[in-house]
């Protein structure tokens, strides 16, 4: 429990927003590769319960993990 409590360095600018590389088209599929410890969606599930948005701002999380099917459909 307590290892799972490391958030490491996230990548946080100076406006309190997560802003890191993605690396596109690092994997062989053509997928994006950001850092696991620099990017918050690469951490433990449970830390996307701790994301707030801003007042007024809202916030959306697309798993696109049927993105490869739809495009061979097509």
């Amino acid at each position: 429990m307590l290892g799972e409590l490391t958030l490491y360095k996230l990548a946080v600018g100076p406006d309190g927003r997560n802003r890191t590389m993605h690396s596109p088209f690092s994997a062989k599929t053509g997928r994006n590769q950001p850092s696991i410890t620099k990017f918050v969606f690469g951490l433990a599930k449970w830390v996307c319960g701790l994301i707030k948005s801003s007042e007024g701002m809202a916030q959306a999380y697309c798993d696109r993990s049927s993105q490869e099917t739809a495009i061979a459909a097509a």
